[in-house]
């Protein structure tokens, strides 16, 4: 039979083999940081690039529109260029009146312009008694007793993602800020 002391013998081994895998992240995470100072330079230059030139050629599209009556839009080098008429989007300023006024001017079209959903409240449902439940043929399922094993770092692993996250849209916000 195991013993706490076999338990926390095994833990010690899983410790030492997940403290190994973390310095191995840190040191990629150190690597990535300096592959992004290396580049950082170049990559903002071409993204700069490629945002001047995709201004150059979409001037020149939305100029000279004659040239895409038909086919409408061609392909170079890969790229589709041209013109497509945009698919446009439903814009409503108040829903509520806007479905008033369906149902009192096209009332026999109603069915098909307004969703109507019904949904459980599972927070309430989770409160009823367990007879309650059953008459509604609900069950509570998970609550059973499971193994645990869960870094006590795992608080500094997600501020570490975070900051990664945030590292990784600052860059991105400067590409657009650039296009």
């Amino acid at each position: 039979m195991t013993t706490l002391a076999d338990i926390e013998k095994l833990t010690t081994n899983y410790a030492s083999e997940k403290n190994n895998l973390d310095a191995l992240i840190a040191e990629i995470n150190a690597d990535a940081e300096d592959l992004k100072k290396k580049y950082s330079l170049r990559l903002r230059k071409m993204m700069g690039n490629v945002s001047g030139k995709y201004e150059v050629l979409f001037r020149a599209i939305q100029e000279n529109p004659e040239l895409f009556v038909k086919p409408k839009t061609q392909i170079f080098e890969g790229i589709r260029v041209g013109i497509m008429q945009g698919k446009g989007s439903v814009q409503v300023e108040d829903e509520e009146q806007t479905i008033t006024l369906i149902e009192k001017k096209l009332a026999d079209k109603a069915d098909l312009l307004i969703k109507t959903t019904k949904s459980l409240v599972k927070t309430a449902i989770a409160q009823l008694s367990d007879q309650e439940r059953a008459k509604i043929g609900v069950e509570i399922v998970g609550k059973e007793s499971r193994v645990v094993i869960t870094s006590v770092d795992a608080a500094v692993n997600k501020i570490l993602n975070s900051i990664i996250k945030v590292s990784a849209e600052e860059l991105k916000e400067e590409y657009e800020e650039a296009a």
